[in-house]
């Protein structure tokens, strides 16, 4: 009896330990992907790095990201162990969220689905590459009560998924929420951005060049009357019109180098002083 009750106790000191050691890999998983969204905005990075940590802590033969754009779901990352499942190509990838039972069940409910059996749940439907896949677990990705995408993990194993990798894979899924709203929100910033600095280019082209241009145009009109009835007048019109479109042309050539950043900083310092002056 005091054999039986030392092993049970080394047992539970045992998955103690292991249980304690899986903790802190996931939060040593979790606390990666945090530092990496504080590091950059580029959503494939994180999404990569998301599915390379999720190997960590929940094991699986093959996962994948959907993401949901214009009411239609997308795989945008997909990664499998050797020997299983290779990746949707970009057609066969787009779908409505309807047409998959078990993303559609997550789009309702808001939370993770685990089928511990394949071939007897209706909300698992056989696709091309997946007759090989005995149980599922996947989660919605959520921004404000939102679903806008979904993380799934396949196994050849029957009824390998439990409750606490649903838990893990909810953490996943939080932490790609907050990596696609900022990226969205940086997209739309550059956008934002680039729609005022055409704004600004436009207001430069009206207030500046186009203005030097239609004064240089009067003087051209009226240079031909002028050159036969004030000779003296006409030289120094024409004078006054060679500046004109000499300042234009500078004008110019200090927006354009401004439509092209690589060339304005591979620009001479001397040579960007005398457009400017020019101008």
């Amino acid at each position: 009896a005091l054999q039986r009750a030392h092993g049970e106790l080394e047992k539970r000191v045992q998955e103690r330990t292991a249980a304690e050691r899986e903790q802190r890999t996931l939060a040593e998983a979790l606390r990666d992907i945090a530092a990496l969204l504080n590091s950059t905005l580029q959503l494939d990075e994180v999404l990569n790095r998301i599915l390379s940590e999720i190997e960590r802590v929940v094991p699986h033969d093959t996962a994948n990201i959907i993401l949901v754009e214009d009411g239609m779901a997308h795989v945008v990352r997909h990664r499998s162990r050797a020997g299983f499942a290779t990746p949707p190509d970009g057609t066969q990838s787009r779908f409505q969220v309807g047409e998959r039972p078990n993303l559609y069940a997550m789009f309702q409910s808001k939370q993770p689905l685990i089928i511990a059996n394949t071939l007897e749940n209706p909300a698992w439907v056989e696709r091309p590459n997946t007759n090989w896949v005995r149980s599922y677990l996947g989660t919605p990705i959520l921004i404000e009560n939102d679903v806008i995408g979904f993380i799934n993990l396949n196994s050849a194993t029957q009824g390998f998924f439990q409750n606490i990798h649903a838990d893990r894979l909810k953490g996943f899924a939080n932490q790609a929420a907050i990596a696609i709203k900022n990226a969205r929100s940086y997209e739309r910033a550059q956008e934002l951005a680039a729609i005022e600095e055409r704004q600004r280019l436009a207001r430069d082209l009206h207030d500046a060049v186009s203005q030097t241009l239609w004064t240089a145009s009067l003087i051209a009109d009226v240079l031909p009357t002028l050159w036969v009835q004030d000779h003296d007048e006409s030289l120094r019109s024409l004078e006054k019109l060679q500046r004109l479109v000499r300042g234009a042309l500078a004008e110019m050539r200090t927006l354009l180098l401004e439509l092209r950043p690589n060339a304005l900083v591979r620009a001479p310092l001397g040579d960007l002083i005398l457009q400017l002056s020019q101008a």
